[in-house]
């Protein structure tokens, strides 16, 4: 590196940082992702609790991060005391949580639990009831802080100029748009081709050759983020008609399965975008 910077220093392009929104929207959208990380480890903590007393809880409610959920957990962490209730307690506390059908639920909470189901020794159910209540109360405010970087991601979004770009992407919602200006930046000239790009995010294979074997490897020099990010990106767009269904399609006429034709589309996110930018005056034609 020395002895290329000896050489080219001529021709190396200055590296120029990118604007103060991009660089406080990065450091948002990372902060939440480590947030959403955390989340998922407590609510896996939670689900193994359940488990290990009181199963039938998993099968009464749909996602454990919800309101309802939380609040049902909280008020009636062990099968006895959601059999000492009643239908009109549950429809209590399902309709301070804003569950819409809150009667027809609480109706049918209270059958299940009356029915006959297998219940863990006192000593299990005493000790996990109160690691449950602990990591329900531990997670509540962590989704409250969650939304409010949602809120503050989505008010910063929307003040930078390419924003209307990265909305308008097939299959970027309100979570990966605002992470792909975050993790893309607003220094065009960084990136002198869309290659350059797919090997910062890591999605370009790194071949390999030893004698006449010939392999691809996965490139693990690069922004981890990125790398996340794009591949998330190919997923998604693979829902939308416009960007995902050629590619899939492609790699399934030549025998390739669906994980071949999403890692496939994460190599051409770069080369689309760039030319998406391009058509809206981002880029100057050279720039491709």
């Amino acid at each position: 590196m020395a002895r290329k910077g000896r050489n080219d220093l001529d021709t190396l392009p200055r590296l120029l940082p990118d604007s103060s929104i991009i660089a406080e929207l990065k450091a948002l959208t990372r902060d939440q992702d480590r947030l959403i990380q955390m989340q998922t480890r407590l609510v896996n903590q939670i689900i193994a609790a359940l488990k290990a007393y009181y199963p039938l809880a998993l099968t009464l409610v749909s996602k454990i991060q919800q309101e309802v959920t939380l609040a049902f957990l909280l008020r009636y962490p062990t099968l006895s005391e959601a059999r000492a209730a009643s239908v009109a307690e549950v429809e209590t506390v399902l309709r301070q949580a804003k569950h819409p059908p809150a009667a027809r639920k609480a109706q049918e909470i209270t059958e299940a639990v009356q029915q006959a189901h297998l219940a863990a020794d006192p000593i299990t159910t005493g000790t996990k009831a109160r690691l449950l209540v602990i990591l329900l109360q531990q997670l509540q405010p962590l989704i409250d802080g969650i939304a409010l970087y949602d809120a503050e991601i989505a008010r910063l979004f929307v003040t930078h100029p390419d924003h209307v770009l990265f909305d308008g992407l097939p299959g970027a919602g309100e979570r990966l748009a605002p992470r792909l200006l975050a993790e893309w930046g607003d220094e065009r000239q960084r990136s002198d081709s869309a290659a350059s790009v797919q090997m910062l995010g890591g999605t370009a294979p790194l071949p390999f050759q030893s004698g006449n074997f010939c392999t691809a490897h996965q490139r693990f020099s690069c922004i981890k983020p990125l790398r996340n990010l794009l591949y998330q990106f190919a997923w998604q767009s693979t829902q939308a008609r416009s960007l995902g269904e050629g590619v899939l399609s492609t790699e399934a006429y030549s025998g390739q399965n669906a994980c071949h034709g999403s890692a496939g589309l994460g190599e051409s996110v770069g080369a689309d975008h760039l030319c998406g930018l391009a058509t809206a005056g981002v880029l100057r034609s050279h720039d491709l």
